[in-house]
């Protein structure tokens, strides 16, 4: 007689994939728990075999009951020790007439009953037969009788599959190594599983991150988000829609596939294609920058009625200013002097005037700073996480304000080698010079109310890595004197860069 041993935990919130909180919420791991147990859970009806559940003692079994069946019978696993459980289990079973056992997880995706037909099969001539999982263990052990030594190995190395067959063969017992199932366990398990291909991270931010897998022997990447600062319903088909309605500029990277929001992806995510290269040089590449800009800030799609469109752009990064410098201005530890060059920076913009609408339009990327860029033969413009219908004036301006070139390089461009950049973007596409040096000072107000917020965000225990030192920086004499003499002069006048 042959038996399956469903062997789980019972779902319970937050003490359920625990290892996938980095990516997942708590409720959300909790049904992606549920979805595993179901789906396994199915497989396994649709097999003659007489099925077990082994759960944890603790939560309520009835979950369990209710995502499987009430017409099999429950146990609660026995023993100390993941091991000792399994042997038990396995003894219990044995205990009851059956000489044939697999015992399986239910954190396993993507198995079929032909496997675990053939699991049964080998053990007509085998003593032992095992399923490899990716981090060193096993996914499904089959027995023809008790055997407690294979238990007794410690089952927190990442060998633990290697030695139950080296303690198998040293026991006398014919073992068969069967191909590997895939447990999810940890994000990268969820990559893996959705691209059918090892995964390797090669970048991640606060918002999304980026892993390089092979399809066909081909590089490529898989981005996939977390969260998202933009407000969209889909902010991953945003982006994906962005880059498809870019594709024909030629200097965005080409996507492939979109994955729609599931258990496994709460965000979707998207295939996209994997450039070599590196970061941007404000010294050596800036003219390839505004070539590449021009390209983008030209391009024809069919519509831009699937992007946001900002009418009244400096009233928009006027409110998002302030939404951002509100916690510093409430924040109880605050700085008077730096609460004081906060207020000069919002009344000087305010005077710009907020009530400019948009003009020439075409898509913006809002968000460009040098890593934004990958610079190699063929040069290309990457992460569109939050495009808009804006104008070109506004991109401009966001990538040159020292506000963005200092955070992440030290670089201040000097006046020269702004004009420089913009002469060259001109060839390509025209641009209005006044409004230019509005968007300027609006983008450098955007820069100190983002790290006024960061400066609150940091004492509050966000881990925002090593960056704590630049922020203060933009709060020194010397680099708040060289903005405010941004602002000596007026946008209606000859425009004024400061440097």
């Amino acid at each position: 007689m042959r038996a399956i041993i469903f062997f789980t935990k019972v779902p319970v919130l937050r003490r359920c994939k625990t290892r996938l909180l980095d990516f997942l919420s708590p409720d959300e791991a909790l049904n992606l728990q549920k979805k595993l147990i179901k789906e396994n859970f199915s497989v396994l009806q649709s097999l003659k075999f007489k099925i077990f559940i082994f759960h944890s003692d603790d939560g309520d079994v009835q979950i369990l009951k209710d995502l499987t069946s009430q017409n099999v019978r429950f146990f609660a696993q026995q023993g100390v020790g993941l091991g000792e459980k399994m042997s038990k289990a396995f003894k219990e079973i044995f205990a009851l007439g059956y000489d044939k056992v697999l015992l399986m997880g239910s954190d396993i995706v993507g198995l079929k009953k032909e496997f675990l037909e053939n699991a049964f099969l080998n053990l007509d001539t085998q003593d032992l037969v095992l399923a490899p999982s990716d981090d060193g263990g096993y996914s499904l052990i089959g027995l023809k009788k008790p055997c407690d030594e294979l238990f007794k190995i410690e089952f927190s190395k990442d060998n633990v599959c290697e030695n139950t067959v080296k303690t198998a063969l040293n026991l006398g017992l014919k073992c068969e190594v069967l191909p590997r199932l895939q447990d999810i366990d940890t994000k990268e398990d969820i990559f893996k599983f959705i691209v059918k291909s090892d995964v390797k991270l090669l970048a991640s931010g606060e918002y999304n991150a980026n892993y390089i897998y092979e399809k066909d022997g081909v590089k490529r990447l898989f981005r996939v988000k977390f969260g998202s600062q933009i407000e969209v319903e889909n902010p991953t088909l945003y982006e994906y829609n962005a880059l498809l309605a870019l594709q024909n500029c030629g200097v965005v990277p080409k996507v492939f596939k979109y994955y729609e929001k599931s258990e496994f992806l709460p965000y979707g995510a998207f295939e996209m294609e994997f450039l070599e290269g590196r970061a941007l040089d404000y010294k050596k590449d800036l003219l390839i920058a505004s070539k590449l800009l021009a390209k983008v800030h030209n391009a024809k799609t069919q519509s831009n009625s699937s992007f946001l469109q900002i009418q009244k752009p400096f009233l928009a990064m006027y409110e998002e200013c302030e939404k951002m410098a509100k916690a510093y201005f409430e924040y109880e530890k605050a700085d008077k002097k730096i609460l004081e060059n906060l207020i000069y920076f919002f009344e000087k913009v305010q005077n710009l005037g907020l009530n400019d609408e948009v003009e020439n339009s075409c898509i913006i990327n809002t968000e460009l700073n040098n890593t934004n860029f990958i610079i190699n033969q063929n040069s290309y413009i990457i992460d569109w996480e939050k495009p808009v219908v804006g104008e070109c004036e506004q991109d401009l301006a966001h990538f040159l304000a020292p506000t963005t070139t200092f955070f992440r390089t030290d670089t201040i461009l000097q006046n020269d080698e702004i004009l420089s950049f913009l002469k060259e973007y001109e060839k390509v596409r025209k641009f209005d010079i006044y409004k230019f040096s509005k968007y300027f000072k609006f983008s450098i107000l955007r820069g100190l109310s983002w790290c006024a917020m960061a400066k609150v965000e940091y004492e509050n225990q966000r881990n925002i890595g090593n960056v704590k030192e630049k922020i203060d920086s933009y709060f020194k004499d010397d680099f708040i004197l060289h903005l405010k003499s941004i602002f000596e002069n007026n946008c209606s006048q000859t425009p004024n860069l400061g440097i």
